[in-house]
């Protein structure tokens, strides 16, 4: 589950499904609107773990592109 917060009227929101989009440079969900803007998400743990952003915009796990063959 993922919790939002509006932080203009500060009204909580719980999704058990969202969809995650980049717009102008910033990760929203398109789900979670309230008072015509996008909401915070409030945030349980630290992320997504092991995924680390590369140059250029890339996101890789830690172990993509190591080759054991």
């Amino acid at each position: 589950m993922a919790k939002f917060t509006c932080s203009l009227c500060e009204r909580n929101v719980e999704l058990t499904k969202h969809v995650v989009k980049v717009v102008d440079g910033k990760v929203v969900c398109p789900d979670a609107t309230c008072c015509e803007e996008y909401m915070k998400p409030v945030r349980e743990n630290a992320g997504f773990g092991s995924a680390l952003s590369r140059p250029g915009g890339t996101v890789r796990g830690k172990n993509d592109g190591l080759r054991t063959n």
